[in-house]
Formats: C-alpha cells, structure tokens, sequence
C-alpha cells in the first residue's frame, strides 16, 4: 500500500486502507484528508479548511474547491454550532459564536496564533 503525506502532517492515511473502505461503504464517499491527498498528488490546488467548535477546539480538514459547497452545507445543516473558516475567513458564523469572535479566529489563523474562547 502507498501512504500519502499531507502537507505539514504526519502521513495517516493509506490508498485502500481499511477506515477509507468503511467511509466509501457508508458514506459513498472518503475521509476529506484522503481526497485531499490524491488531489495534491495529481496537481490540484487544496483549500485550507477549519471548523471551530465552541469549547475552542478546532479541526483542519483540506477541501478540494470542487466539494466546498458540500462541506459548507452538511456542516450548516448537522453542525449548526461550528464556526466554518476557509483560507482564513469565516464562511460561517455557528451558534454561539460572535462577529468579534470570528473576527478573532481569523486573526488567531492569519498570525498562527491560538485562540481562546473568551466565555
């Protein structure tokens, strides 16, 4: 099997490996890394994509450009509460989340900076 490499990432993800097999049977489709990887070996450009939880956590998830609106609209439909950031601007303010506080991520994702929720 041949492992893929994300930028900056440890390499986790294997062509054919089994959490993929699994995804693509449930789901019909791969783990966003996964996509993410092929689409860097072949050439294709990645958007840099986090979802910020309310706690402060937050999750990196390349995108593809072409499945942007897909990500968008699942999260604004099952994870109303998640503040959705693309290329460092805020494509969605989740509940909870203030204009200050996007404003702040964007700020904290620009400089490399943590961000603190500030509840």
């Amino acid at each position: 099997m041949r492992t893929l490499a994300i930028a900056g990432r440890r390499p986790r993800m294997r062509l054919g490996c089994e959490v993929c097999e699994e995804s693509l049977a449930a789901l019909g489709r791969r783990c966003a890394d996964h996509v993410a990887a092929e689409a860097e070996a072949r050439g294709e450009r990645t958007a840099s994509c986090v979802r910020f939880y309310p706690n402060g956590e937050f999750r990196r998830e390349p995108r593809v450009p072409a499945d942007l609106e897909t990500w968008l609209e699942y999260n604004r439909t099952f994870r109303p509460g998640n503040s959705l950031f693309v290329e460092g601007r805020c494509a969605q303010r989740g509940a909870g989340f203030t204009d200050e506080d996007c404003s702040d991520i964007e700020r904290a994702l620009a400089t490399g900076t943590p961000w603190t929720p500030r509840r």
